[in-house]
């Protein structure tokens, strides 16, 4: 096996680990507060902290700025010394990792509107307009990665058989 196809497996197995962390926060903020449950206990029990799902969003952008970085330096040192086959699969992963940590940095972007509309005397600050758009550039991120990675699993035989 070539010193680049282990790389590649390497970034691809911790691209693997930072999509399991953003789904596992995408996942709890959508069922704290993206659910009829949700509304109920606002109004009825202990409201959902937004600041708190803020942060939980925040705590990925680092892990993900850092995925892109070592996949950039790898790509500017390495590239042209990989094989055909591992520059198909390399391109693809690149595109799918910027792809997931540009999710991640929507998703960041929602939730500080989200915290900033559940703040007293802010609720006027941000229109539903606003939020409409960055909610569709989300689900927008969100269907992009899911192409390239789709993509990813279609050339998987090239990298990891």
């Amino acid at each position: 096996m070539s010193i680049y196809k282990e790389h590649i497996q390497n970034f691809a197995w911790e691209i693997n680990n930072g999509l399991t962390a953003y789904i596992e926060i995408h996942n709890k903020i959508f069922r704290e507060a993206g659910t009829f449950k949700s509304l109920v206990k606002n109004i009825f029990g202990k409201p959902v902290s937004m600041s708190e799902l803020l942060n939980d969003a925040k705590s990925l952008i680092l892990m993900w700025n850092n995925i892109v970085e070592k996949i950039t330096i790898f790509s500017n040192e390495s590239y042209s010394l990989m094989d055909e086959n591992e520059k198909l699969y390399f391109d693809i992963l690149e595109k799918y990792a910027k792809a997931l940590s540009e999710t991640v940095a929507v998703l960041t972007e929602r939730q500080k509107l989200l915290n900033k509309r559940s703040k007293v005397g802010q609720v006027n600050k941000v229109n539903w307009q606003t939020f409409k758009e960055i909610d569709y550039k989300y689900e927008s991120s969100i269907r992009e990665y899911k192409l390239y990675g789709k993509e990813l699993n279609e050339l998987n035989h090239l990298i990891f058989e």
